[in-house]
């Protein structure tokens, strides 16, 4: 099993916890603190398998295997203990959901973004919020913070992936 995160703390916490839920065999998994109160458990091979190549797309695809920090035990334990690894499933952003998700982290601004879109700024507005929403994240700013730390940890599991 690996722990990715910045915070020792945290991978000390995660192996205690380990250790007092009496979890064995945890190889193939790997727990990846994304630095903004949440944390994935995700399947090392199946992730590898899918040659990730962006972060986006990783967010996108494991987006639903998100836990928060502040997760009960039970919840960490259910998640520890799974054998089926589900954590290899579509979040439905729709097609302009994800080109605005996509565009806020190279746009200055919502308005430029719409002026590009041949959008309203309102319809830029509400494709972001519900991408937002539906892959867990606050605001665009815990985006930009989660999207680097994806990559980071995409460096880790796939060395040759471009930054």
């Amino acid at each position: 099993m690996q722990i990715i995160s910045c915070d020792n703390y945290f991978i000390l916490g995660i192996q205690s916890l380990i250790v007092k839920l009496n979890i064995g065999d945890t190889s193939g998994r790997v727990i990846f603190d994304s630095g903004n109160g949440g944390v994935y458990i995700l399947n090392l091979e199946k992730l590898r398998r899918l040659k990730i190549s962006d972060p986006l797309s990783a967010l996108v695809l494991c987006g639903h295997s998100l836990l928060s920090r502040n997760a009960t035990l039970d919840m960490f334990d259910k998640k520890l203990r799974s054998k089926n690894f589900k954590d290899i499933t579509v979040i439905p952003l729709t097609r302009r959901e994800r080109l605005v998700i996509k565009d806020l982290c190279n746009v200055s601004n919502q308005k430029n973004l719409a002026r590009r879109l041949d959008i309203s700024d309102k319809t830029v507005s509400a494709h972001k919020k519900n991408g937002l929403r539906k892959l867990g994240v606050k605001n665009t700013m815990m985006l930009h913070s989660t999207l680097k730390a994806w990559r980071e940890i995409l460096q880790t599991i796939n060395p040759n992936t471009q930054p």
